[in-house]
């Protein structure tokens, strides 16, 4: 429940919702009461949550937190949300489960390979895929606009780019 997953905590709040979340380093009480939260271990989170909102990093403990063993412990009727990172979830076994009816539905904006997505999750009729908009501000925008910009006139003054990703084909140029 870090900055990201209180904002959601707090937004779920405003819709009379009971949030209950998991995470390696629990709230002090007066936090969890602010926030109206609960903590709880991930397996009660799983069998009791309608909505299973992913907040966490991408680490080597969390890649594929989410895989078999955790759809057969979510209720039916439940729907995962990944906006957090790809590979925190088995898209191979979210597609299973989705296509069993393992769990009601899947949102999903990351994907473990993006840009690619597994054909089997794409065929999932209880998905809703979206492509990565994390970075979708108007400042975070913004500053993409400004960095391209800048890029182009370092390279027409310089011949030289200050964020290049294949530096060997910047010398060939359209003709």
């Amino acid at each position: 429940l870090g900055r990201i997953g209180r904002a959601v905590a707090r937004r779920a709040a405003g819709f009379g919702m009971r949030v209950l979340y998991h995470n390696r380093t629990r709230l002090s009480e007066d936090e969890e009461r602010a926030l109206g939260v609960a903590h709880v271990d991930k397996a009660a989170l799983l069998a009791e949550s309608d909505i299973v909102s992913i907040h966490c990093p991408m680490t080597p403990e969390t890649r594929h937190a989410f895989s078999t063993k955790e759809f057969a412990q979510m209720k039916k009727s439940a729907i995962l949300v990944n906006t957090a990172r790809g590979a925190i979830v088995d898209e191979a076994a979210l597609a299973e489960a989705l296509h069993a009816g393992e769990i009601a539905g899947a949102g999903i904006d990351v994907f473990e390979k993006e840009p690619t997505v597994l054909p089997r999750l794409l065929e999932a009729p209880n998905a809703l895929l979206l492509p990565h908009v994390g970075s979708a501000t108007e400042e975070t925008r913004a500053a993409m606009a400004e960095l391209a910009a800048t890029n182009l006139i370092d390279y027409l003054t310089r011949d030289d780019l200050t964020n290049c990703v294949n530096k060997s084909a910047l010398n060939q140029r359209l003709t």
